[in-house]
């Protein structure tokens, strides 16, 4: 199995490959550029992306980049779909919950269980900086969502 995590931006996103154990590859680029790719050549079973679903509750203006990153995730669901695969959307409340036990947990507290997870790890996977991480953070509770894994 392999899950394609994605972190999604307005202009950049990060995406992920998991395989249930490790990082297979990581990599960050513009969103035209990574959108063909998932189309056409990246191979996955599930691709699991960070929902924008509760941003504006959570103290996040309604902005032009906000709305970008909707139609963002949108265009990332059609090509995964096109290709006949699962393109779930994965709430950050879904994500702090699995990861730190608390719905209420913040982005620190999910880069600290990380960190103490999978430290040795990391830097040799190339998750170097906070996109990379909620990328992962989004494969590994795709992973336990669908197949279990904790």
């Amino acid at each position: 199995m392999r899950i394609l995590g994605i972190d999604p931006g307005s202009l950049k996103s990060a995406i992920v490959e998991w395989d249930g154990q490790a990082v297979t590859s990581a990599r960050e680029d513009y969103n035209t550029a990574l959108l063909p790719w998932i189309a056409q050549e990246a191979s996955f079973n599930l691709c699991a992306i960070e929902s924008p679903t509760g941003w504006t509750r959570a103290g996040h203006a309604m902005t032009n980049e906000v709305m970008e990153t909707i139609r963002t995730v949108g265009a990332f669901r059609y090509v995964v779909e096109e290709r006949k695969r699962v393109a779930d959307l994965i709430t950050p409340p879904t994500i702090r919950a699995f990861l730190c036990g608390s719905a209420r947990a913040n982005d620190k507290d999910v880069k600290k269980m990380l960190v103490a997870r999978y430290a040795d790890d990391l830097k040799f996977w190339g998750i170097t900086n906070t996109h990379y991480r909620a990328a992962l953070a989004v494969a590994i509770t795709a992973d336990a969502i669908y197949w279990g894994s904790k």
